[in-house]
């Protein structure tokens, strides 16, 4: 994302709308950035690769 990352903009997200959910879908398979993402707010997170 250009402007910001999907952690900066799940944290945007939440204080203006807190009662939507966030799911973060991502190509990282990085511990630090699930729960970097889960403490900004996010609900879940799934991996692009993620079998069906």
């Amino acid at each position: 994302m250009p402007k910001v990352d999907g952690n900066e903009a799940t944290k945007r997200i939440k204080q203006e709308m807190p009662s939507v959910e966030v799911c973060i879908l991502t190509i990282y398979d990085d511990d630090f950035l699930l729960f970097d993402a889960l403490r900004a707010g996010a609900k879940g997170y799934v991996l692009k690769d993620a079998t069906p």
